[in-house]
């Protein structure tokens, strides 16, 4: 049996690269879908637009459903191999086979082929909620300092960069190898697939191995009451338990925030390769070379983002960085977006965005652990964690269905090289418009969150007298 420690003060070097590794298959499989599964159906497989937006949404759609049960499964978990890592290491196999066969290009957009990506997405979503939601649970577990939950997730951040360059950047460069090598471009996207496959079970394999006894060991934080009563599982007090989660204001403040940044994220993300492709042109190499300097961009600003968390506090630097953001990317679409050097300003002015949010955003959540159990007697990270889940997934179907409809409506077709401008409209607004308005509405959102380091510091202490610590 598998001794779990936990921690409550400062951690090594070796145990925040530990947890981060995983964040790296994280990163490759949740930006590739959601950069590129629509563009690859549309373009790739013969999917009409709507339709492969219903597709990318569907999956999310189940996502959201599994995300809250494993949360509530994991909380309750009695296993003497952790509460969470078991569910990480489950799910990396299957996880890495949805990412590669999602992009392997079957029939000619009927409906056995529709079928196949149905299921396939289903199945890598309901894989990724299956992983994300206890790996993300994790780094509640390992401290609850404020400033090393902050520094914990940063190096996660950095991890979700290096995952991107695989899940984002290296995917058109692959396509581009093979098509130069004289091999068909859905040959190249299989191969980027099994790219990614890899880097997630692997990635996730060293992140089980390396966080053993590292989480809290179940006996200490019981799924109960404040006097240590175990909940009842099932269905009814799952459901009982996420409202009183709800219940707490902050909690709903975060949904809404989280639910507007993802769908910015998600839009921009999955709507980039189009405007580069037909808006400006740009071959696969180049728009590789341009999501390099999207990631090299989230790089930079990771340790100033950081800083100005820890001085002010997480809250004001996600609203500052989103603030940023929307100014620019509006003010250079009014301007125009026409050159290579546009694209570059604009992905590397989103990714000020996206660093803010993913650097922050999670550590910004564990702080409703402790709220919860200073509230509602109870601690249970894993439903808590899983409720950001459920907003990434909702946010996913919400950004990417939205996306197919635009392209359906705009007029947009895969068969065509050149577009219409109508075509090019719609995705000009997908990908610059939207996701700056949207982040605009975070920060707007995050105004009204209450809980900053000196409020954080006044719960724990509060909890702490109520546990008679």
């Amino acid at each position: 049996m598998e001794q779990q420690k936990g921690s409550t003060g400062k951690l090594g070097i070796k145990t925040k690269a530990g947890y981060a590794v995983a964040s790296i298959g994280d990163s490759a499989s949740y930006t590739f879908i959601n950069t590129y599964l629509v563009f690859f159906l549309t373009t790739v497989a013969g999917v009409d637009a709507a339709v492969a937006g219903a597709i990318a949404a569907a999956g999310a759609i189940l996502d959201a459903a599994w995300g809250p049960i494993i949360g509530y499964i994991s909380d309750n978990s009695k296993s003497p191999h952790g509460r969470r890592r078991p569910f990480i290491f489950r799910a990396a196999f299957p996880l890495a086979v949805a990412s590669a066969l999602l992009f392997t290009k079957v029939g000619g957009g009927g409906g056995l082929s529709i079928l196949y990506y149905a299921a396939l997405a289903m199945g890598f979503w309901v894989a990724f909620a299956t992983y994300f939601v206890p790996y993300a649970t994790l780094g509640a577990e390992i401290t609850d300092d404020y400033d090393e939950r902050s520094s914990i997730r940063s190096f996660a951040y950095v991890g979700n960069q290096i995952g991107m360059f695989f899940g984002m950047a290296s995917p058109p460069f692959i396509v581009g190898v093979c098509v130069s090598l004289g091999s068909a471009g859905r040959i190249g996207w299989t191969a980027a697939g099994v790219t990614v496959g890899l880097v997630v079970f692997i990635s996730l394999m060293i992140t089980v191995r390396a966080t053993r006894g590292r989480e809290r060991a179940a006996a200490a934080v019981p799924a109960g009451n404040a006097e240590g009563n175990a909940e009842k599982a099932g269905f009814k007090p799952m459901l009982l338990g996420y409202r009183e989660i709800l219940g707490l204001k902050p909690m709903r403040i975060l949904v809404v925030a989280a639910i507007l940044a993802l769908v910015s994220f998600t839009m921009c993300s999955s709507a980039r390769m189009y405007f580069f492709t037909y808006n400006l042109g740009l071959s696969e190499s180049i728009s590789s070379i341009i999501m390099l300097i999207y990631i090299s961009g989230g790089i930079v600003f990771a340790p100033f983002v950081l800083k100005l968390s820890q001085r002010l506090d997480r809250r004001r630097a996600l609203i500052i960085g989103s603030v940023i953001s929307s100014a620019l990317l509006l003010a250079q679409y009014a301007f125009g977006i026409s050159t290579f050097a546009g694209a570059c300003a604009m992905v590397l002015t989103f990714s000020l965005f996206s660093t803010s949010y993913w650097q922050l955003m999670p550590a910004i959540i564990y702080d409703i652990c402790e709220l919860d159990e200073l509230e509602n007697g109870v601690r249970r990270e894993g439903s808590v964690v899983s409720i950001l889940s459920f907003s990434e997934a909702i946010s996913s179907a919400i950004a990417l269905q939205l996306l197919g409809v635009i392209l359906k409506i705009s007029g947009f077709s895969g068969e065509l090289q050149t577009q219409p401008d109508t075509a090019l409209v719609g995705v000009g607004i997908c990908a610059v418009v939207l996701p700056a308005a949207l982040s605009l509405a975070t920060a707007i959102t995050m105004r009204f969150y209450p809980i900053g380091k000196k409020e954080f510091e006044n719960i724990r202490k509060e909890l702490e007298r109520k546990r008679g610590e």
